[in-house]
């Protein structure tokens, strides 16, 4: 649903009758119905600080979200960087996938970030599905022969999220507020061009009125003129990506920007005006240098001497839950949250598929 002529949309999962395939790493058995979470980057948005769950005691910080920054990838991950042996025709079709990249801080307590996009706004019924598969690309940073890793985890959650998020782009940044963050200052679905100031409500010259302080981290998002670092701009290139990671950083820095994106933001994850706090969602954990869920290793299993493709296929069976925050029902997902924890040091990640099965 598109509400106005605002460009802001509420994501539902897409729905698609699989194929017949004798491969049962790529659709699933008996060619059941799939579900399939977007990609696209305009589609997630930050996310709010997820809560330690038992076993774990200590509660993670607002102040010790990494800085995060997502864009589309666009012509650039094709079917055969997944399947290397499909056909000519095959191999060389593009897939929609999300870049995110990971940027440190000195954090306090545990390092944490993570994004967040809403599946449907009464809850999408995933009680029937029995695996959860993520399509991921962390460049063989992360894993592979002779990486035990120091404890980097993604982890998953499913269910009902507190929309107070901490979406402030700089590196530390300011905690959630307390109040529901929208552009849509009068809730009428549409767009003016004050609005589009972002989630601070600023445009960059009363940023600079109000002595907003700028970001000073080694990967900073403000500038003189948008001490807030909440601009947003487009690279000359969509679908460059050379050089090396700071480069990208750089150049990929305001893609996820919301003032001037020409979209009404928000925190809602439901559509309506009310802040939600309640936390009612599973957890799910994937240790990023093991190999208990990985269902294909794309370099290791087709013996390819490309160290950039880390292309895997986590697999991700649904009742094995890692935590339980609240009163969850996956019979009505609001969202998914995807997160990471454990790391601190600039590192990037592409994601070509979240899908559901049977």
């Amino acid at each position: 649903m598109t509400l106005g002529t605002t460009a802001r949309s509420w994501p539902i999962l897409l729905l698609t009758l699989a194929a017949c395939d004798d491969d049962e790493t790529r659709l699933p058995e008996n060619c059941l119905e799939t579900a399939t979470v977007s990609v696209a980057a305009n589609d997630w948005q930050y996310s709010s600080r997820p809560i330690s769950l038992p076993p774990e005691s200590t509660q993670l910080r607002d102040a010790d979200r990494l800085g995060i920054l997502w864009y589309p990838i666009v012509r650039h991950v094709t079917c055969g960087d997944l399947f290397p042996t499909e056909t000519v025709v095959e191999r060389n079709r593009y897939l929609d996938a999300l870049g995110i990249i990971l940027l440190p801080t000195t954090p306090q307590g545990a390092p944490w970030a993570g994004l967040t996009q809403p599946l449907a706004n009464t809850g999408a019924d995933l009680s029937g599905y029995e695996f959860m598969e993520i399509w991921i690309n962390d460049f063989n940073r992360l894993h592979g022969p002779g990486i035990t890793g120091n404890g980097e985890e993604l982890r998953i959650d499913l269910g009902r999220f507190s929309e107070d998020a901490v979406w402030d782009p700089r590196t530390p940044p300011a905690p959630a507020n307390g109040r529901l963050d929208d552009e849509d200052q009068d809730f009428d679905g549409q767009r003016t061009l004050a609005e589009d100031s972002g989630l601070d409500g600023l445009r960059d010259h009363d940023e600079v009125l109000a002595g907003v302080v700028p970001d000073a981290s080694m990967y900073p998002a403000s500038t003189s003129e948008d001490p807030a670092g909440d601009d947003y701009s487009l690279p000359a290139d969509l679908t460059d990506y050379s050089g090396e990671l700071p480069q990208r950083i750089v150049r990929f820095r305001k893609v996820s920007g919301f003032e001037g994106n020409q979209r009404l933001d928000s925190e809602a994850l439901d559509g309506n005006p009310v802040l939600d706090l309640e936390n009612d969602y599973v957890e799910y954990v994937v240790p990023l240098a093991g190999s208990a869920q990985t269902v294909v290793d794309v370099r290791l299993d087709y013996a390819l001497s490309d160290p950039e493709n880390g292309w895997r296929l986590l697999r991700i069976p649904l009742d094995q839950v890692a935590g339980v925050a609240g009163n969850p029902d996956l019979a009505s997902v609001q969202a998914i949250r995807i997160w990471f924890k454990g790391i601190n040091a600039a590192t990037e990640f592409h994601v070509a598929a979240v899908t559901f099965g049977p």
